[in-house]
């Protein structure tokens, strides 16, 4: 009986270190006029300071399972721009855009390197991510003409 307490016990302790979290920023495209939702909207941007920004995220697997590397769920998630890109593409994105307090990367490019040792049981990935990081002053009135 002592035996299966313990056992119950030990099972209830690795349980609390199995948990895990989910975070994610999503920030669709929408702008306000004449109190109609359009899916274009024209913002000002401060190009004059405008700076190179760049993330990095590195990936380690053992046996195809285990990670052994963490780097957080925050990524940055989009539903019309960013959603063919992987998790790590993304949490390079979330990365650059808060360490380096813009609000929009522009032309963002990405760089994968992939390593593999011991016929695949050891696995590293390290994704990259340059681009301009641009903060806007501003939206400004959509004068688009509406689409059919």
């Amino acid at each position: 009986m002592r035996s299966f307490k313990n056992l119950v016990v030990a099972g209830l302790f690795s349980l609390g270190f199995a948990s895990c979290a989910h975070y994610t920023v999503d920030a669709p495209l929408m702008g306000i006029t004449n109190n109609s939702i359009n899916t274009y909207v024209a913002a000002d941007l401060d190009y004059k300071g405008a700076k190179k920004v760049s993330a990095e995220v590195e990936n380690k697997i053992l046996f195809g399972v285990f990670r052994l590397s963490r780097n957080g769920d925050k990524q940055l998630t989009n539903t019309n721009r960013y959603k063919g890109l992987s998790k790590a593409q993304r949490q390079a994105l979330y990365r650059a855009k808060v360490n380096n307090s813009v609000d929009i990367i522009m032309e963002p490019e990405f760089t994968t390197e992939k390593h593999s040792w011991f016929f695949g049981a050891y696995k590293t990935r390290k994704v990259s991510v340059t681009g301009w990081g641009v903060n806007m002053k501003g939206i400004k009135e959509d004068t688009t003409p509406n689409l059919p």
